[in-house]
């Protein structure tokens, strides 16, 4: 496990760089409270985001973009957010979900389990919480977008966290983003710690 390199650095500028001259299209299906900060953060990114929630166009729509991210903040979407994801696979476009308030309750769970298992993420990103949650079922969820005090990532236990994020991954078969403090990536092969990150 690694802090982020010099040379991982220069990779990951060349990334941003190619993502602006691209310019790529991203649909988001994503709660009512961060659509106009998801399309910001696009934006800035150098993306062109577009915000389809309908079921009967999700699909349609999410053909036509490079990427597709999930926000399961609301749960009133999961019909459009499957239909978008299925799509999405078919095509080989990268999937992002993020599992927000994934096991503060029975619905969520439920919800968790179909977007993990009828679709398949590249990516997921969550708090330490989420990630806990969906790796062992277990975990203080909040029911917030804030991680729990107790699943805080600290340097003390960085490791560890870098050890969950890597065997989720790979029993996953995607990339996994835990956010704290510290932030944890890992793809099961390769985990690096990013510093300066948000506790909550």
């Amino acid at each position: 496990m690694n802090l982020i390199e010099r040379t991982e650095k220069k990779r990951i500028a060349a990334c941003v760089e190619t993502v602006r001259k691209k310019a790529p299209l991203v649909h988001c299906i994503t709660n009512f409270v961060t659509v106009n900060d998801c399309a910001n953060i696009i934006l800035a990114a150098g993306g062109s985001p577009t915000m389809s929630r309908h079921p009967e166009e999700a699909a349609e729509i999410t053909a036509g973009c490079s990427s597709l991210v999930l926000n399961m903040g609301t749960v009133s979407d999961l019909d459009a957010m499957l239909g978008a994801g299925a799509e999405a696979n078919r095509l080989g476009h990268p999937v992002i979900l993020d599992p927000v308030g994934a096991g503060a309750s029975a619905l969520r769970r439920r919800i968790l389990a179909q977007l993990t298992t009828q679709i398949h993420p590249d990516l997921i990103r969550g708090n330490a919480s989420e990630i806990r949650f969906l790796y062992d079922g277990s975990g203080k969820e909040t029911g917030s977008v804030d991680a729990s005090p107790e699943d805080g990532i600290t340097w003390e236990n960085a490791a560890g966290w870098g050890s969950l994020a890597a065997e989720l991954a790979e029993r996953l078969g995607c990339i996994i983003s835990v956010s704290g403090q510290i932030d944890v990536l890992s793809d099961g092969k390769k985990t690096y710690l990013f510093p300066g990150g948000c506790p909550e």
